[in-house]
């Protein structure tokens, strides 16, 4: 029976170059999701990809106060971020090499939705 035995030196350049190549992967994939998410975008779909569902929540909440505020009777259409998601009206503008979005959230002055 032979024996088989590795250097260190081996087993830590074959580390580093996983980890490089585990690194790369990651950044492809990254990448890629921004691509698609920038591609329904300008094709007027939010994905949770450029804004996370928590950050919609919260800014949901914020300008439902707001609202509230402002008079009693205003309110958001949609009262969930997937709904925000499915009915997102947005804007997106591209400034040198940034994106600026703008989400339009529509108000109304009824409190409860009316449905057909």
């Amino acid at each position: 029976m032979r024996s088989f035995s590795m250097s260190n030196t081996t087993v830590h350049r074959f580390g580093a170059v996983s980890a490089r190549t585990s690194k790369f992967n990651r950044v492809l994939v990254h990448t890629s999701d921004l691509r698609d998410a920038l591609t329904d975008l300008v094709q007027g779909h939010l994905n949770i990809f450029v804004i996370p569902r928590v950050q919609m929540y919260i800014a949901m909440r914020t300008i439902a106060s707001e609202l509230t505020h402002i008079h009693y009777s205003l309110d958001l259409v949609t009262r969930t971020t997937s709904d925000m998601y499915q009915l997102s009206d947005s804007v997106v503008s591209p400034v040198s090499h940034d994106i600026f979005i703008t989400i339009k959230f529509p108000v109304t002055p009824v409190r409860h939705a009316l449905t057909l």
